[in-house]
């Protein structure tokens, strides 16, 4: 999403995704070594939530980039950029190391006391297909 296009508009006009980009692209004004993003994409449909994380992948694989720490509850939200994974679980360290690594299955299920749910992995993205309640 171009900021370029959002330039004129007055901040709380803006969408919550078109707001999260600005901030982001504000953030990176200052040339921070680090920006950490604590659940960007909560409250956003799931349009706006993609266009936000093209805009976040855009950032990750600018030369330039900050390190990005993202936290989040949402498997497809982790952009192919994001390298490494580190796995919370009642405030205990569950899993770390190299994202395609540590995502899996049972580490799925471990941490929400599920069934283990299927795992889509598509071009550096992950997706879980939750088994019904029935099954």
């Amino acid at each position: 999403m171009g900021q370029i296009d959002l330039q004129k508009k007055p901040f709380a006009v803006l969408s919550q995704g078109e707001q999260q980009s600005v901030l982001l692209a504000r953030a990176r004004m200052a040339q921070p070594m680090i920006i950490v993003l604590d659940e960007p994409c909560a409250g956003l449909d799931p349009g706006i939530r993609e266009q936000f994380l093209a805009t976040m992948a855009d950032v990750i694989a600018a030369p330039d980039a900050p390190a990005i720490v993202l936290v989040t509850h949402r498997l497809e939200e982790i952009m192919p950029g994001i390298e490494h994974t580190l796995v919370l679980n009642s405030g205990r360290i569950e899993a770390k190391g190299k994202t395609a690594q540590v995502i899996d299955e049972q580490l799925i299920a471990r941490i929400y006391s599920v069934a283990p749910p299927q795992l889509i992995a598509r071009e550096g993205r992950y997706w879980t297909i939750w088994p019904s309640a029935r099954d």
